[in-house]
């Protein structure tokens, strides 16, 4: 193919992708200190005094939260990450036995104090809204499906960051210097300096020559920004689609070379039964399930699916959000009303491919790394709106120079 072909290749794959990666860059960036961002907006739900003593057990916590939200059932505890934080605990509203449905909830996630069980207040998370308690989740929700309908924003920004990963090779390409008539002899006496002219003429494409015009600075700003960040980018939208689409897209791939133990909706055989296991006696059950090379995890999360009857309990490694190469966890589902394990998956007793996925989240969040990751995410994630924005810039000054010179010919 042609230079020419990928050079519109490229033009109208940038032009597409030019909103979502701006969106996507600029709410990453924020996303980079997501708890941290939420927390100094919503110190009083978020954080309590750190203080000596031990933390109440999952059910003393989900009583506190229906106590506190009327008609409510707790379905979900995020356990604390550190002293100072508080419980998160998900709620949904309690079946009304004389209707047989659901009560209507203003919120969905309560906050209790984990040392002494007081309730410390409620919010919506999801959805859309710019007051303190909801924007950070709204800007989540921005990042991975644009605020759409959840399955339509999924694929919209899956599909997005699959043009991308393929369009960051097409850019790259078209850096190169154009390709000179070789000798026909390759001699190690002529090939040796033949790099190194080709070296030297790709060398100004990693350069951004601030004394020259507007329009070339835009332009050295989005080749070279794009180089740079070339394998971070890269790393950015292999991840985005495994993040968007594991299941329809990622996952497939992967199991090709490694095994991928299915998620929790692939289990068949547990049905939602009307009776079921506390927090309490389902967390020690998953923990007295976990693989040998597990045992010193702590629990993250756990969570009741009313639907299919099952918990699921996520454990991890504590402060993994700022320590280097924490990527180790795993996931226990059971049966809700034995106790019985329904599945398991994570890097010990899942298979290749769960290891090979358990990296995907920290390297896209920059947790990998811990907070230096972190920091670099987050400039990255403004260099990609510019290397977006320039982008446009450059199409629109092209665009506008061809329809003047079209003009001047057709007035000649």
């Amino acid at each position: 193919m042609s230079r020419r072909l990928w050079v519109i290749v490229h033009r109208w794959a940038g032009l597409c992708l030019a909103f979502f990666l701006s969106v996507a860059g600029l709410t990453g960036s924020l996303l980079a200190f997501y708890d941290e961002l939420d927390a100094w907006l919503n110190p009083s739900l978020l954080t309590v005094p750190e203080r000596a003593g031990v933390y109440l057990n999952p059910d003393a916590l989900a009583r506190s939260a229906e106590e506190g939200i009327a008609n409510s059932i707790a379905t979900g505890i995020r356990f604390a990450g550190s002293p100072g934080q508080s419980i998160g605990v998900g709620v949904e509203g309690r079946i009304n036995p004389e209707t047989g449905v659901a009560h209507q909830l203003d919120v969905n996630e309560a906050y209790i104090d984990p040392y002494d069980g007081r309730f410390l207040g409620a919010r919506e998370l999801g959805t859309f809204g710019l007051d303190a308690p909801r924007i950070m989740s709204f800007v989540y929700s921005l990042h991975y499906s644009l605020h759409l309908p959840e399955v339509w924003g999924l694929w919209v920004m899956g599909g997005a960051a699959i043009l991308w990963f393929f369009d960051n090779f097409v850019g790259a390409y078209l850096t190169f210097p154009n390709r000179r008539s070789a000798n026909a002899e390759q001699t190690p006496q002529v090939a040796l300096p033949r790099a190194r002219a080709w070296w030297g003429r790709w060398k100004p494409a990693w350069l951004i020559k601030v004394g020259g015009s507007p329009f070339r600075i835009t332009f050295d700003l989005h080749r070279a920004f794009g180089l740079w960040l070339w394998l971070l980018l890269g790393m950015l939208a292999l991840t985005s689609v495994y993040l968007n689409l594991p299941r329809e897209v990622f996952n497939p791939i992967v199991n090709v070379f490694a095994t991928v133990v299915p998620e929790l909706e692939e289990f068949p055989g547990v049905v939602a039964r009307r009776e079921r296991l506390s927090f309490t006696d389902a967390l020690s059950s998953a923990r007295n399930n976990l693989p040998v090379g597990a045992a010193d995890l702590q629990p993250k999360f756990i969570s009741y699916d009313r639907e299919r009857g099952v918990f699921r309990v996520d454990f991890g490694h504590p402060n993994a959000r700022d320590e280097w190469f924490r990527v180790r966890h795993e996931l226990v589902y059971l049966d809700g009303a034995t106790g019985a394990v329904a599945g398991r998956a994570g890097t010990e007793s899942g298979g290749g491919g769960d290891r090979f996925n358990a990296v995907l989240f920290p390297l896209h969040s920059g947790q990998l790394l811990g907070l230096p990751g972190r920091i670099l995410i987050c400039v990255t994630g403004i260099l990609i709106c510019v290397i977006s924005v320039t982008g446009v810039l450059i199409w629109a000054r092209k665009r506008r120079a061809a329809k003047t010179q079209r003009s001047d010919m057709r007035t000649d």
